[in-house]
């Protein structure tokens, strides 16, 4: 099991929630689908 420290925790808080904001599994996976060019 892998334990992080304080500071990587807020880092990995930081970047699940940017993710989450600005790339959202229900829009990757409505471009997979659709086999969109750009994607």
């Amino acid at each position: 099991m892998l334990v992080l420290n304080d500071d990587q925790v807020m880092l990995q808080d930081a970047a699940r929630g940017f993710v989450s904001e600005k790339a959202p599994v229900a829009a990757l996976r409505k471009i997979r689908d659709e086999k969109v060019a750009d994607g």
